[in-house]
């Protein structure tokens, strides 16, 4: 980020590429599920860079390499902490539609998002997974209403809403 904030964006892109490089190579000599991990984050932050720089169909590239790995590595290690990162990285895909104004193709990612989301704050109903939850149901909602689709985004912003009370029940404050 040090590059890219003094304005030295072809730097940034190299020091990320190297970090995409440096991730996939350790991934592949190491293949942990940490490193495989790392190598996910690597691509999202590439392409969180490359959308920021208004790149979009590279950022849309990095994100969903980021989507395939985090997909891969969550059915070969199904642990919740790894099925959370594939989780989050439907999420992002989302996300970047949905602030491109293509809601259909967000929708479609928080859809995954919200099942996979779903059944991991079921399965391991920690305060974090079960927040996820409700942020799935909220971008639903959000999606909906970009669409005009008051009523569906009712609907989810309620569910919303019960998914919040839900957790405020069951994590009191002292």
């Amino acid at each position: 980020k040090f590059f890219q904030a003094q304005g030295l964006h072809d730097h940034a892109l190299a020091r990320y590429e190297e970090y995409v490089a440096l991730s996939k190579e350790l991934s592949e000599s190491c293949p942990t599920p940490e490193m495989r991990k790392a190598y996910s984050h690597s691509l999202s932050v590439l392409g969180n860079f490359f959308k920021e720089q208004g790149r979009h169909d590279q950022a849309q590239m990095r994100y969903e390499e980021c989507v395939d790995s985090c997909k891969e590595l969550s059915e070969s290690c199904p642990t919740p902490e790894l099925r959370k990162a594939y989780s989050d990285s439907l999420f992002h895909l989302g996300e970047f539609f949905q602030q491109l104004g293509h809601s259909d193709q967000a929708l479609e990612w928080y859809e995954k998002d919200l099942e996979l989301s779903k059944e991991l704050s079921e399965s391991c109903p920690t305060p974090e997974m079960r927040r996820a939850y409700s942020a799935s149901l909220s971008n639903l909602a959000e999606v909906f209403q970009d669409l005009e689709h008051f009523d569906h985004a009712l609907e989810w912003y309620g569910k919303d809403l019960e998914a919040c009370e839900d957790l405020s029940e069951s994590c009191p404050t002292p």
